[in-house]
């Protein structure tokens, strides 16, 4: 694997009480291989975390937690990127 990057998305403000989906893309050219969520702040309370690749957009990784807190948070999403061989 060749052109190894992580690529981070924008976070996405959640609120006491809500689910919200993050979003991570990778550069034209590239797939991802992997990813995961980043949940801000620390003492937020975020449940039910779930990261996953996009079924139908290989350079997209996607992010998924519950604001199980009383505090406003952000969920970010990232991938792990490598050039695509297939093109």
């Amino acid at each position: 694997m060749t052109g190894r990057e992580v690529v981070v998305g924008n976070p996405v403000t959640a609120v006491p009480g809500n689910t919200v989906n993050a979003i991570a893309t990778c550069p034209e050219g590239k797939v991802t291989t992997g990813g995961g969520i980043v949940t801000l702040p620390s003492d937020a309370s975020f449940t039910n975390e779930i990261t996953y690749p996009d079924p139908n957009l290989p350079d997209t990784w996607l992010a998924r937690a519950v604001n199980e807190g009383d505090i406003e948070g952000t969920v970010q999403a990232y991938a792990v990127c490598v050039d695509d061989t297939t093109q």
